[in-house]
């Protein structure tokens, strides 16, 4: 599948979700299982996103350079949707990893100061770049003609609207907003709530909005395209992300493009 003229996706194993097996722990075999086919396709230089997707290609036989991009400074294991998985040794297991991929890896990229510090305590200060995430603001801009639509759209009248967008995950706080939203239209009702994304705790959070007679405050707008948020960003009054874990999030930096204030969680790179 050609993405662009200059990148091309090729598909090299299929991965059933949700599964009873972490998809971590998937994706490091999978990758373990195709990497010898993956290095014949000529490949120059690899650039990974994830520990485990990075693991098999940092030791052995034909090996080629090696850039790790890292995200975020927290450790993902905590956040686990699998009980199991968030005990403490499989979270210094992963801290563990982590550390090999900086030692091992032919460059790292941190998106921020938090991650840096990650890789030079790893001891790979020497091979480290901090490039930040960037916006779009071309695409990402204050727009009232969108504003005015949307809220004619959604019937919103007067109403405040607050907007969550990303994984609904654990530890990404969306009980919370619902919380804050009863709690607020408890002596008037003049605050809507839009929350966009998909994830294992949808059913989950939907059910909660059931059982406090909240459908008619609360939307699940399910996963957005990326082109269609700049006006989901127009239309909110404000941005929640109150995460228990975060890097830079590209909502908070797009939500900001676009005139929209941001209240988050004092985590990662975001107070930065």
């Amino acid at each position: 599948v050609s993405l662009s003229p200059n990148v091309q996706f090729v598909p090299v194993a299929g991965v059933r979700y949700p599964s009873p097996i972490p998809l971590r722990l998937k994706a490091l075999l999978l990758y373990t299982h195709c990497r010898t086919r993956i290095l014949r396709d000529d490949i120059d230089l690899l650039y990974i996103h994830s520990v485990e997707s990075a693991l098999p290609f940092l030791f052995g036989k034909n090996r080629v350079p090696t850039v790790y991009h890292q995200h975020g400074s927290h450790n993902p294991v905590q956040l686990s949707v699998y009980r199991f998985a968030r005990l403490k040794v499989f979270q210094r297991m992963f801290d563990k990893m982590l550390n090999l991929v900086h030692r091992r890896s032919d460059w790292v990229i941190a998106i921020d100061a938090h991650c840096r510090e990650q890789v030079i305590r790893s001891g790979a200060g020497h091979k480290v770049s901090l490039l930040m995430n960037g916006v779009n603001t071309e695409m990402f801009r204050p727009d009232l003609q969108a504003r005015q639509r949307m809220r004619h759209k959604f019937s919103l009248d007067k109403k405040r609207v607050i907007l969550f967008a990303g994984r609904l995950e654990a530890g990404k706080g969306v009980d919370k907003i619902i919380e804050a939203l009863r709690i607020l239209n408890e002596r008037k009702d003049t605050y809507s709530a839009f929350v966009l994304g998909e994830g294992s705790q949808k059913k989950c959070l939907q059910d909660h909005v059931v059982k406090r007679h909240m459908q008619d405050d609360i939307s699940f707008a399910g996963a957005i395209p990326h082109n269609k948020l700049r006006d989901f960003y127009n239309m909110a009054d404000v941005l929640l992300l109150p995460s228990e874990r975060e890097g830079i999030p590209m909502v908070v930096l797009e939500a900001l493009a676009c005139g929209t204030p941001v209240i988050a969680s004092d985590q990662g790179g975001i107070s930065g």
